[in-house]
């Protein structure tokens, strides 16, 4: 269900911005409704979450329903 994720947000951002900071998290587990994703660091959430937290909450409703 994270590669859909993956694939959804690729196709609504740039490729360039896709390599640079989706293209290496992976998904860990999904359990109660929660999914843990790896990222390389701390800073990769910090800049998703002020740039690109629309399209990825967007492509995980998708793929994992509203909750």
């Amino acid at each position: 269900m994270w590669a859909a994720c993956l694939r959804f947000i690729k196709d609504n951002i740039k490729e360039e911005e896709y390599n640079a900071w989706f293209r290496d998290i992976t998904s860990l587990r999904y359990e109660n409704n929660v999914l843990h994703l790896f990222v390389p660091s701390d800073a990769f959430v910090d800049l998703i979450e002020e740039n690109y937290l629309g399209v990825l909450a967007q492509a995980i409703r998708r793929e994992f329903g509203p909750e």
